[in-house]
Formats: structure tokens, C-alpha cells, sequence
């Protein structure tokens, strides 16, 4: 499903303002400017939706190796985790997916059919006690 423009612009406004060393542009600077950049970004979204894919530049991550505890020892490589530091529109596509997944779960559509599910199961079960029961008279 597409994503409006009017909700892409709500989901920047609402970001985090965060930088990635990867990011073109300051982030500062693309919320600024959202007003002339925002249908394109729609577009870019929107394509990464159809196709389900994320763009290749935005597959991209800055990793740093941050120790687990300060009181491990900093010489041993598996004390570290590593984080990884997205670029700011790919958590934006992130949040966008985020939006409409939940969106969907939460639809009416989705609570008849497992309500649905939910009586069948029983009838299922309630069957298969009478059979049991039954067989065992």
C-alpha cells in the first residue's frame, strides 16, 4: 500500500533529528527543506514498497564496536557488540513499514479472520472431545 505524502512528512517531522555519517544531507536540513524534497522522497518510498526492496545505498550501515560492560577486558573481541548506524531515510522506510504492518494487524480484517480461526479451533477441539468421549462410553 502507498504511502502518502502528508504521512511520510508526519513520520520525518516526528523522527529523530539523528545523523548518520551516511546520510547525503543533514538531517536538520532535510526537514527543513521536507516542503520541496518530500514528493520525491514519497516516490523513493513508495518504489522501495512495490518492489520490497530497500535501495542499495540505503543497505549501508556505519558499524561501531561498543564494549558490552565497561568492567570487561577491551583487548578481547567478543566483548564488544556491535551498532549499527543507519542512514536517517532507510529507518525512515523502517518506521513507514512499521506504520502499516501495525495498521494492518490491527484491522478489522485481521481480527475477523483469526476470530474466525479462534471458533474453528474450538469447534475442532469440542469435536474431538465428543469423539473421545464416545469412543471411550
Amino acid at each position: 500500500m502507498p504511502v502518502t505524502e502528508s504521512i511520510l512528512c508526519s513520520i520525518i517531522h516526528h523522527s529523530p533529528s539523528k545523523q548518520s555519517q551516511l546520510d547525503p544531507v543533514p538531517t536538520w536540513l532535510l526537514k527543513k527543506s521536507l516542503h520541496l524534497v518530500a514528493p520525491f522522497l514519497t516516490d523513493l518510498v513508495n518504489a522501495s514498497l512495490l518492489t520490497s526492496t530497500v535501495p542499495i545505498a540505503m543497505k549501508a550501515a556505519v558499524v561501531t564496536p561498543i564494549l558490552k560492560k565497561d568492567n570487561l577486558d577491551s583487548t578481547v573481541i567478543s566483548n564488544y557488540r556491535p551498532i549499527s548506524n543507519l542512514s536517517f531515510m532507510s529507518k525512515v522506510i523502517e518506521r513507514v513499514v512499521c506504520k502499516q504492518l501495525t495498521q494492518y494487524l490491527e484491522s478489522e480484517i485481521f481480527f475477523r479472520f483469526f476470530s474466525r480461526l479462534i471458533v474453528l479451533i474450538i469447534q475442532q477441539r469440542r469435536h474431538l472431545f465428543d469423539c473421545t468421549r464416545i469412543s471411550s462410553e
